[in-house]
């Protein structure tokens, strides 16, 4: 019971078999210990009750046990990503004909795509462990780019389109992460960068850089790297402290700062390449959002209601003209929200990740 969350079930005394839940890395599991009622020490090791150890995108809560301590009862929350792709509008105001590219039930989530538009490049858990794959708009096939014992993540494509740059992380307490390269068409990986916080990385394929977000004292740190050379310069720091995808925009813009009010949402875009800083308030949003990424002309960013849980959820197209229409918003289902946007190189498509929430009360008897 190593690196996870515990809670403890309160139950009373002349019962004495207090329950804690352990979210790790590996999942979300009820576990029991034997403790000293009097000091709170535990006893012994732990006992493992369930065995829910795919269920890393889960939560459980709300865990009740009756008097006679015969029967717990626990509401088990998941959260299942998937990808999708939809044709998108001249000018990524609009989409049309989205549908589902992941067909499984385990979790995905989209991050780029190959140079040739005709792929999606995401991560996914279905070999236990987060791992890199690559899957054609047209096909049900999936090929495995980075697939280890570590956890492979945020797979991106270098401006020149020749690799694919994905981050590695051990399992456990190790916080020390490696950013690697692998060929598009497979590969052994090759190290491009390392260190303890790295949070996400974004590459402009116009601008032809890249950049690397660390925290430092909870800021957001933002360095210059090559794919080929390793780090580069360190930039300015940002008022804005979001860690999410899309940093850059593909002519190398990034949100500078983003302040949210009554009098409307501001934003500050700031340019790598030697552009104005602008500032753009849109004064019709007044809700709270988060920034999710960047049109391909970089002329707009997409942004979501902050939380995905609002039954009027939606994902705007902000123009940097201070105009903003509604991309998508949530029809029927309430337990779906739409996550990330990220444009296909020649502005055909949009892949997205589509997140499905599930509540269910689960009853265990003479565990």
């Amino acid at each position: 019971m190593h690196g996870g969350r515990v809670t403890t079930v309160r139950r009373s005394l002349e019962n004495s078999r207090p329950l804690s839940i352990c979210l790790t890395p590996e999942g979300s599991d009820i576990w029991e210990i034997k403790v000293d009622t009097a000091t709170g020490r535990p006893l012994g090791q732990a006992r493992r009750i369930t065995q829910w150890s795919t269920f890393a995108s889960g939560q459980l809560d709300d865990v009740n046990v009756t008097a006679d301590g015969k029967t717990l009862v626990v509401r088990k929350g998941h959260a299942q990503g998937d990808v999708y792709v939809a044709d998108l509008e001249p000018g990524g105001k609009a989409v049309k004909k989205p549908r589902r590219l992941t067909i499984d039930e385990n979790d995905d989530a989209a991050w780029g795509w190959t140079a040739d538009s005709r792929a999606v490049l995401f991560e996914s858990n279905r070999n236990g462990s987060w791992d890199i794959f690559k899957q054609d708009i047209d096909h049900t096939e999936v090929e495995a780019l980075a697939a280890t014992v570590e956890q492979e993540h945020h797979p991106q494509l270098s401006p020149n389109g020749n690799w694919v740059l994905y981050l590695v992380s051990k399992r456990g307490r190790d916080r020390s992460t490696r950013l690697l390269r692998v060929p598009v068409g497979g590969g052994p990986p090759e190290l491009v960068l390392m260190g303890e916080k790295i949070k996400n990385f974004s590459c402009a394929r116009e601008a032809n850089l890249c950049v690397v977000a660390e925290e430092v004292e909870g800021k957001q740190i933002l360095t210059t790297f090559d794919p080929l050379k390793g780090r580069g310069e360190k930039l300015p720091q940002s008022d804005y402290p979001n860690f999410g995808r899309g940093i850059l925009s593909p002519q190398g813009r990034l949100i500078e700062k983003m302040t949210q009010g009554p009098e409307g949402l501001h934003i500050r875009v700031r340019s790598l390449t030697g552009e104005p800083v602008k500032e753009i308030t849109y004064r019709n949003l007044t809700k709270e959002y988060s920034f999710k990424g960047w049109s391909l002309n970089g002329k707009a960013i997409y942004i979501t209601d902050a939380s995905p849980f609002e039954s009027d959820f939606t994902v705007l197209y902000a123009g940097l003209d201070g105009h903003s229409q509604v991309l998508w918003k949530r029809g029927t289902s309430p337990g779906h929200s739409f996550d990330y946007p990220i444009p296909s190189p020649d502005g055909r498509y949009l892949a997205f990740t589509v997140v499905t929430y599930e509540i269910n009360a689960w009853m265990l008897e003479n565990f």
